[in-house]
């Protein structure tokens, strides 16, 4: 079972801060008197590719994707260079995850940014957002800082001074990866806010990492628990927890709660990858090759839909299947979804 590389703040689908429900544009682009620091509104300004510039248009015309219900586009000129951020508002989260897989392939050609098209494409919420520039990264980090409210679910104003001390502490020390630190931050988060899914979520990431995997569980299953109550952790966030969760069963020999819940996620959320990945590693680690097959197809199906960053693993480097390396069935398998 390959242990996924948690992101936490890298993209702005892997922000936990961006909160529940629907968002509008209004919520997520920047405000023309506080745009990116270098940067400046310029109406000659354009997208690095056609692809990205008529976008917009090819979205309203698409009977296979949800269409936008607003859009709105901001060029700009930061230093020497110039682009155009695109945002375009679905109706929900769902519509918004579904056709994002579209856009990327449209604007990319391919599952990832390319040297030709180093656009970056992200979600928060029920908003697509297309950085069209060059160097997409600076735009994306203060894009990112906007949304997140610098680092405070739902902004730093929601959350009391001895909390919101106690947050910025521990994500300092998570993303230094003081994973020990962390965890007694995100303990002292838990304790003061006990029905915050998100800080039993980020007290269990603190842990995983430690590799004390068996100990990480119950604050992963607290986090599922709450978060299926509410709409505090976003669908990113939920999928992270899922594979988290899914991986800690599998790693302390739990394949069969492994197997149920991710057979669980898969039902609520079936167009994620990974849970078919992961399943297909619980089902093989218990000997049934042939649903460990069927679920490796499954997860190179729905392979579009992974998250930033996110690709299939190579089944023959997985441990999970290193008795079945040679074996025709398996060998065959590997080689339809493409390794």
């Amino acid at each position: 079972m390959i242990l996924a590389a948690l992101v936490l703040v890298a993209g702005l689908t892997a922000a936990p801060e961006t909160g529940g429900g629907p968002r509008a544009l209004a919520d997520v682009a920047f405000p023309a008197d506080a745009l990116p620091e270098g940067c400046a509104v310029s109406q000659d300004a354009h997208a690095i590719s056609i692809q990205a510039e008529t976008l917009g248009q090819v979205l309203s015309d698409m009977s296979l994707v949800a269409k936008p219900v607003a859009t709105h586009k901001q060029p700009m000129r930061c230093g020497k260079e110039q682009g155009v951020v695109f945002y375009y508002q679905f109706a929900t989260e769902a519509d918004a995850v579904e056709s994002i897989a579209f856009i990327r392939t449209l604007v990319w050609g391919e599952d990832h940014p390319t040297s030709m098209h180093p656009e970056l494409i992200d979600r928060v919420a029920n908003v697509v957002v297309v950085i069209s520039f060059s160097h997409p990264a600076p735009i994306e980090k203060a894009l990112e800082a906007r949304v997140t409210g610098a680092g405070a679910p739902g902004g730093a104003a929601t959350l009391p001074p001895d909390a919101k001390k106690e947050f910025e502490k521990g994500m300092a020390a998570y993303k230094k990866q003081d994973y020990a630190a962390a965890e007694k931050s995100f303990r002292s988060l838990v304790a003061s806010m006990p029905d915050s899914a998100f800080a039993h979520l980020y007290l269990g990431h603190s842990i995983f990492y430690q590799e004390r995997f068996s100990d990480s569980i119950p604050d992963y299953e607290k986090a599922r628990d709450l978060g299926m109550k509410s709409e505090e952790l976003e669908l990113v966030n939920r999928r992270i927890l899922n594979d988290q969760l899914g991986m800690a069963y599998g790693l302390t020999g739990r394949m069969a709660d492994a197997k149920k819940h991710f057979e669980a996620a898969i039902a609520r959320d079936p167009d994620y990858p990974f849970y078919y990945y992961n399943l297909a590693c619980a089902e093989s680690e218990t000997g049934d090759l042939d649903g460990a097959l069927a679920n490796l197809k499954r997860a190179s199906e729905h392979r579009a839909n992974f998250l930033p960053g996110e690709s299939l693993p190579n089944p023959r480097e997985d441990d999970s299947f290193k008795k079945y390396v040679g074996n025709p069935k398996f060998e065959a398998t590997v080689k339809e979804i493409g390794f």
